[in-house]
């Protein structure tokens, strides 16, 4: 059975699936040692070796039963949703912890490697099947690889967002003391009553600006007229 370039061929269980199954210490094991040696090399210990082997063994867990569906063409359907939410938090981790959009991607391009031999192993006596397979095997990577890729840029971009929202929430001096230390200047007195203007409008965002001990929660755009009722409003209490 050869390629369909329209899409992947599939016989009742895909022969990836098959060699999954069977040689996945093998995988796992040969696989933990790549992404061992791209963490020597790149990590710079943002990753140990075991949280990497523990990303490994999770991912395959999730890739198994994504498999064995037999839905290779698009990993965009429901069956592959539990591998993609995985994706999405690796990324998103990978983003917080500095690594780079091409570190984030090794993860599942390192996997080809430990798989292609898998597929060695399991039809070195079919030729054809063989090709099959490790057509099967790129394609599906790769695709997984471009939507790790995509999540990475998404949430990397969310990220320069929040940043700058919060830059814009600065208003006063910011005094570096020590490192991960800053001063910012307290305007007023400690007793002042206190509005907090941000750019969050969730509840759980006004419940921790009260719990900070702001009296009140004002969300940005403002509107004047709501913030003269705002202040009004706070003196009033202060008064009675």
């Amino acid at each position: 059975m050869r390629p369909n370039f329209q899409g992947m061929t599939v016989t009742k269980k895909t022969s990836i699936s098959e060699a999954l199954a069977k040689r996945r210490d093998d995988i796992q094991s040969q696989w933990a040692g790549e992404l061992k040696s791209s963490i020597s090399t790149s990590a710079k210990g943002r990753l140990t070796s075991a949280e990497a082997a523990g990303q490994a063994k999770q991912f395959l867990d999730l890739l198994h039963p994504a498999l064995q569906t037999l839905q290779l063409d698009d990993i965009n359907g429901s069956e592959w949703s539990d591998v993609r939410a995985f994706l999405d938090e690796l990324s998103k981790r990978q983003v917080v912890a500095g690594f780079s959009s091409d570190e984030t991607a090794m993860f599942i391009f390192s996997l080809k490697r430990s798989l292609f031999d898998a597929l060695k192993q399991e039809f070195s006596g079919d030729a054809i099947q063989l090709t099959d397979s490790i057509w099967q095997a790129t394609v599906l990577l790769d695709k997984l690889g471009l939507h790790t890729i995509k999540s990475y840029q998404r949430t990397r971009e969310d990220v320069i967002s929040r940043q700058q929202l919060e830059l814009l929430e600065l208003s006063t001096p910011v005094v570096k003391i020590w490192e991960g230390i800053l001063a910012l200047p307290m305007i007023g007195t400690l007793d002042s009553a206190a509005v907090a203007l941000t750019a969050y409008s969730r509840m759980e965002d006004r419940a921790q600006a009260l719990a900070a001990g702001f009296q009140e929660h004002l969300v940005k755009p403002l509107d004047p007229q709501l913030l003269i009722a705002t202040v009004a409003s706070l003196c009033s209490r202060r008064k009675a």
